[in-house]
């Protein structure tokens, strides 16, 4: 089972992620409280730092890219 940390990372990565290109922990914050989630700008940074989010963004792009250019190969080799 994951820890509570973990967990918590999990989703908060999920909904930084979700921002898009224009993400900024800023943002997230933003986010955060809008749903009545007050969580402190050094809270994600801490996150963001332990659990490696700008490395995680750089790989779930590229895995991103790499799936969009083998559909366009399928498409075309169609």
């Amino acid at each position: 089972m994951a820890s509570r940390m973990a967990q918590k990372n999990d989703y908060l990565f999920g909904l930084y992620y979700q921002l898009g290109p224009e993400r900024s922990l800023e943002k997230l914050t933003d986010v955060l409280a809008g749903v009545g989630l007050r969580t402190s700008l050094n809270t994600v940074k801490r996150y963001s730092s332990e659990f490696g989010w700008q490395n995680r963004v750089i790989e779930l792009d590229t895995k991103a890219q790499e799936n969009r250019e083998l559909e366009h190969i399928q498409v075309i080799e169609a």
